[in-house]
């Protein structure tokens, strides 16, 4: 059960961004086996630094598309819309916001990741929350 938030982590701390991370965490521990973290290059610091959705959270939206997603025009997408929908009110519930700008107190457009703020907010608030959405992903999907 732990390996899942464990492999995120270390994922995370090996240089992976927060939706990297959480996708392949979620993709090993499922046996996706079309993922790999390059899909979610692009959504780290709230899609490419810019502060919006936060990374963990699309990279785990990824997740709930790779298992429950459709593969057909005519397939159903209730169950992938509904995970969905359940992971963002978790998110917002319990931390008050999608938007990594709002979760991590900075804006990466201007703060360089290598900056004491960015490290400081990516070991106590990035970490935590990567590894959080990770354990939300063994609980419900």
């Amino acid at each position: 059960m732990k390996d899942i938030m464990e492999n995120a982590k270390k994922y995370f701390h090996s240089g992976y961004n927060c939706a990297e991370a959480t996708l392949q965490a979620g993709a090993d521990h499922f046996d996706l086996d079309c993922c790999t973290p390059a899909a979610a290059a692009a959504f780290g610091g709230g899609v490419s630094g810019r502060g919006h959705v936060c990374g963990a959270v699309t990279g785990t939206l990824m997740v709930i598309g790779l298992r429950y997603g459709r593969n057909g025009q005519t397939e159903d997408r209730d169950v992938a819309a509904a995970k969905a929908r359940d992971l963002l009110d978790y998110v917002e519930g319990k931390y008050g916001s999608l938007m990594c700008r709002n979760l991590c107190h900075l804006d990466f457009s201007v703060t360089p990741k290598t900056s004491p703020e960015a490290m400081e907010a990516r070991q106590e608030i990035c970490t935590p929350l990567v590894m959080d959405l990770c354990q939300w992903q063994l609980e419900n999907l």
